[in-house]
């Protein structure tokens, strides 16, 4: 049934049976159900018309003639002659049949048993264009052109001095009206000014447009009034340093005062280019080299979900809808907010003016003057590079740490109680970090804002912190060991980031890629003081995605070059990026030691962080602490530059292989791992610059004598006879997979059942990790990895448990539906039942990687044995969630006796087996919750609702909140009943909903298709080619992710085709298991 293309029928099935059966169709067909129901798949906009027939002469009438002679045949020449057509067409069927069978046969056989060539599985690289005809899609037809950097380049011949910018943010999305005066400096002569902009609209009125001089006269102001105008706003709001008049004697001093003087010069046109994101002001007049202007343009910015000045609304306890604004902390944001030169070269500061409402406070990364205008507030902040503010309704906690600094966390009054625990853990991060770097935070105050719903970014604002609500807030009541983890891992990684700055430069990405790394190294060596996670088993842990990710033909390397626009900007994950570096980071310092990283990483805070190239800094101090001590792979002194280089300048990560030569030696090489080779990598990346070879850490243990080897970088020789044991990676301190001969896998298959505990649990988590992967890609058979986890139900370690129990949830992913599926079930309930009950007992939340793991156990038992798991959830729906809240009035963060480690599973259980009553409850519940962490738990429940109606018009709701919505569309895909409904909504309202709404939005774009695109099959597969083949220019921004898409389906489709058979002779006890000591050898199986 898979690849039979159902199209819109499939989706009416859906809504059919499960509407009916929790009898929502009635109430829910309705004239105000969601308009785009009636929105054809694209399978169905394209309908094929029958062929016309062509014009015809009339037909002449018909003559008498006389009689022709017929010519007969007889009944046995005819019945000859029929037969030996009939053989004809058989033989031509046959032999078309035969050498079709033949070449594919040839095909399959070598794609199976190559192991690292390119096969063009999957579409190529760049589709070709299908034109269509909608009016909505008209664009689409236009051709793509990406600008040049050149083209994106300001002129240099007019440089800013200063902004003084006010602005009037409006509620609603109306716009924000604001006026500009920008002093120019001309270095060129010049009758043209060319600003960046975006999404900004400007007069028609030219002769508002004014250019003056500047005339500096000084008054004299006494400080006193300086301080009287001051008081109210800087006690009171926040800044990034302290009030300097505070410091001031009252004493009269000269302050300058300017007036402006018009020039004469006129504007005579003004044009603006969306491509370029640019406006050009052309002018009467030349204006002469060395001469000083101000610029006066009045403009309305728009206030939009995304980059630049972003509302983002909340609801009160009493139901009034609120709203925050804030600059969004990404690249090139000011040229959303007001006209600007928007470039690293043309850095110059900004002072704004802020009109807000009467109960509003702003907050900022600058000293803010407030005033009352009485029916309104005007605040001003002082001229600083790349000013960021809040304004809303907020109230500040603050605490001071023994090093002096001034902690100021700014939340809405209703949620003020939940931010104590965010105040500790500042206050424990700073402290920490301090610690670790024997360093100082440059600033004596340091602001922290929470905002419901914020979606962050990557720049970094000095001084000034701002957060998503739903990530810092804790409530003592319904949280779980799981949002403190978060909560203080958030908070670690943003304080951290104050020491090493933030990408301001997209020409220098290439070398800030530390800017995400170095964050996040030290987030997790400060969690460990803050909330006591073992920080080595949180990396193996957290390894296996980057692994997984890295693996693929779409990832990225570390080290981005040649990024010029925010469409290059919108394609670097940023996630992937900074916990990649920081594994690499990790295993830089356990090839050095942990004293000599600590040394360098201190001499570079404290001498080389403000240096360009930025990564130059690091690795003169490390060579610097090393002093030539350490030994590298050609027994020279280590250049841990030339060492981290081979892991960031390519994509992807070793697989290190260990081959028996004889019975007295093995051979040690390297190769590029990747999940399986059915996609090319792009081509900007399919040369790496050090052709797949790393300088790779071996990390080795043996029982045999093998000498003092380290490294591995060309394939070499290792004395090592047959009965003597060698791992390699040992501690997941690598970044790279291990394969070892498939004998030897046996082996430590019994090694593991009689010794396991001989062996680290993060070693023994990286065996299962890596033999897994293997198994995977087809270079083991899968009885070998099946076969490593015969000793799990003896295993007491927690990291081991945790990569077993997610590479079988991905495994019953894959063969959801399979007729293996049932015998795959029974095999992993053996495995786990006795850790699940063991668990199930035991206290988990006071330990982050134990209540991790039993969330896992969890998820695995509501599919292996549903009716255990689910009657438990059920019964903690109803006595501890429904009968406490339902009727009650309160908050549920107050109401809900269920366990707060529990809350997602029971919420989204209660929900899927629930009812229209139970739906319409719990989505009450969560409009009136202020609790931001307990209602995102109820909004994403709803997704596990299973009337497909619902579930769509649950995602039109939620498209004002970026972050709402892909948490909700990432929760349906976990449903059986959601992953139909997300995938196809995203195509189906793409050109009426999406494209309009977030055309100039790349990165809430990716973030949508990441979240929201399952392919399970060969048809959606193929119908996302051809969306992105109709799509071609709206989705060139977002092409790398929706090619990811493509790729993972691609390999789940040939892996369930090779692995299948496989995995039930297995199941099926046809395989016996890893061979004893008596038996030789282990079984081979080829593909």
């Amino acid at each position: 049934m898979e690849d039979v293309d159902l199209g819109k029928d499939r989706t009416q099935l859906i809504d059919f049976v499960y509407a009916n059966q929790n009898g929502s169709a009635t109430s829910l067909n309705n004239s105000n159900a969601i308009k785009n129901d009636s929105n054809l798949p694209l399978s169905e906009k394209v309908v094929k018309q029958p062929l016309q027939p062509q014009n015809q002469a009339p037909k002449p009438k018909k003559t008498p003639s006389k009689p022709s002679k017929r010519v007969s045949c007889a009944t046995g020449s005819a019945i000859a002659l029929f037969l030996l057509a009939l053989a004809a067409i058989i033989l031509a069927a046959f032999l078309g049949h035969h050498f079709t069978k033949q070449n594919y046969e040839m095909e399959r056989l070598h794609g199976a048993n190559q192991s690292m060539v390119a096969c063009n599985y999957t579409r190529p690289h760049k589709r070709p264009h299908t034109p269509i005809v909608n009016e909505e899609d008209a664009d689409e037809n236009d051709a793509v052109k990406q600008p040049t950097k050149e083209e994106l380049a300001l002129p240099k011949g007019v440089q800013p001095v200063w902004y003084d910018v006010s602005l009037a943010p409006k509620a609603g999305g109306n716009g924000t009206t604001g006026l500009a005066l920008v002093k120019l400096n001309i270095e060129e002569p010049t009758n043209k000014i060319v600003l960046n902009a975006k999404g900004i609209e400007f007069t028609k009125n030219l002769e508002k447009i004014q250019l003056s001089r500047e005339v500096t006269k000084r008054a004299k102001k006494s400080t006193e009034d300086v301080l009287n105008n001051t008081t109210s706003g800087s006690a009171s709001e926040g800044s990034g340093s302290l009030p300097e008049e505070e410091v001031v004697a009252t004493t009269t001093t000269e302050a300058p005062a300017s007036t402006f003087v018009d020039t004469g010069i006129k504007v005579t046109g003004i044009e603006f280019d969306e491509a370029l994101e640019k406006v050009t002001l052309t002018l009467n007049e030349e204006l002469k080299k060395g001469s000083e202007v101000v610029l006066k343009i009045p403009f309305v910015s728009k206030v939009a979900n995304n980059n630049g000045l972003k509302e983002y609304k909340y609801r009160t306890p009493s139901g009034e809808e609120k709203s925050m604004f804030t600059t969004q902390p990404s690249y090139a944001y000011m040229r959303h907010v007001f006209p600007s030169f928007d470039q690293n070269t043309f850095a110059a500061p900004a002072g704004l003016t802020l009109m807000h409402e009467k109960g509003s406070v702003v907050v900022a990364n600058t000293q803010v003057e407030t005033k009352d205008d009485g029916d309104a507030k005007t605040s001003t902040l002082k001229k600083v590079l790349d000013p960021d503010f809040v304004i809303g309704d907020l109230v500040v906690n603050e605490v001071n740490t023994t090093s002096g600094v001034t902690i100021r966390v700014w939340t809405r009054p209703e949620v003020k109680q939940s931010a104590g625990r965010l105040l500790t853990y500042a206050d424990q991060a700073i402290d920490a970090l301090e610690h670790i770097l024997q360093s100082r935070l440059e600033s004596k105050v340091l602001d922290i804002v929470a905002v419901p719903n914020f979606q962050p970014g990557n720049r970094v604002s000095p001084a000034f912190i701002v957060l998503p609500e739903e990530d810092v807030l804790y409530n003592e009541n319904s949280n779980d060991i799981v949002q403190k983890t978060k909560l203080a891992r958030t908070i670690s990684n943003k304080i951290a980031a104050q020491w090493f700055g933030g990408i301001t430069n997209p020409e220098e990405f290439g070398t800030f890629w530390l800017n995400d790394a170095l964050p996040k190294f030290l987030e997790v060596q400060a969690l460990q003081k803050i909330v006591e996670v073992d920080t080595g088993d949180l990396w193996t842990y957290e390894l296996e995605k980057v692994l997984e990710k890295d693996a693929t033909a779409t990832s990225q390397p570390l080290r981005v070059k040649n990024v010029f626009s925010a469409a290059d900007i919108a394609e670097i994950d940023h996630e992937f990026i900074g916990k990649k570096g920081a594994a690499v980071l990790r295993m830089v310092e356990k090839s050095v030691g942990k004293d000599t990283f600590n040394k360098a990483i201190r001499s570079f805070v404290s001498s080389y962080r403000t240096a360009y190239p930025y990564d130059d800094g690091l690795w003169k101090s490390f060579e610097k602490a090393l002093g030539g001590s350490l030994k590298g792979w050609n027994n020279e002194p280590l250049d841990v530059a030339k060492f981290v280089n081979t892991w960031v300048d390519q994509i992807g990560f070793p697989l290190v292989s260990i081959d028996k030569l004889d019975a007295e030696n093995v051979e040690l090489s390297q190769e590029r791992f990747k999940n399986d080779h059915k996609t090319k990598e792009q081509f900007k990346f399919r040369n790496a610059k050090y052709w797949f070879n790393w300088e790779v850490p071996l990390f080795l243990k043996s029982s045999g004598n093998v000498g003092n080897v380290s490294w591995l970088h060309e394939a070499f020789r290792l004395p090592l006879n047959i009965s003597d044991s060698i791992f390699l990676n040992t501690d997941s301190n690598g970044v790279y997979r291990v394969n070892y001969e498939e004998k030897r896998w046996n082996d430590i298959a019994q090694y593991l059942e009689k010794s396991h505990s001989k062996l680290s649990e993060r070693t023994r988590a990286r065996l299962i990790s890596d033999v897994f992967a293997l198994a995977n890609s087809g270079a083991l058979p899968f009885e070998t990895a099946l076969n490593v986890t015969s000793y799990l139900p003896s295993e007491t370690g927690t990291v081991p448990w945790l990569i077993a129990t997610r590479i079988f949830k991905k495994l019953t992913n894959r063969l959801e539906g399979a007729p293996v599926q049932d015998k795959l079930n029974n095999f992993i309930y053996e495995k786990i039942h006795k850790k699940f009950d063991e668990l199930s007992a035991e206290d988990t939340n006071s330990n982050y990687l134990k209540s991790r793991l039993y969330k896992h156990l969890l998820s695995l038992m509501a599919i292996v044995k549903p009716e255990k798991s689910n009657e438990k959830l059920n019964e903690l729906f109803v006595e501890s969630f429904l009968a406490p809240c339902q009727f009650s009035g309160n908050f549920s963060s107050d109401c809900s006796e269920v366990p707060g480690e529990l809350r997602d599973k029971v919420y989204c259980n209660g929900i899927e087996f629930g009812n229209d009553t139970v739906f319409e409850t719990v989505q009450m519940l969560a409009e009136k919750e202020i609790d931001s962490t307990e209602k995102d738990r109820l909004q994403n429940s709803l997704a596990c609702f299973r009337d497909p109606r619902a579930l769509r018009r649950l995602i039109l709701d939620n498209l004002n909140s970026t972050v709402s919505l892909t948490q909700l569309l990432r929760k349906m895909n976990s449903r059986p009943v959601g992953r139909q409904i997300a995938t196809n909504w995203i195509i189906d309202n793409w050109s009426t909903v999406l494209k309009k709404r977030f055309s100039n939005d790349p990165e809430t774009l990716n973030a949508i298709v990441d979240a929201g695109i399952v392919l399970e099959n060969e048809r959606e597969k193929s119908t996302l080619e051809t969306f992105m083949e109709h799509h071609h220019k709206s989705t060139n921004a977002i092409e790398n992710s929706l090619d990811q898409k493509i790729e993972s389906a691609t390999s789940d489709i040939y892996w369930r085709k090779q692995r299948v058979g496989e995995l039930n002779h297995y199941l099926d006890g046809k395989f016996k298991g890893p061979a004893k000591d008596d038996e030789e050898g282990s079984s081979e199986e080829t593909e």
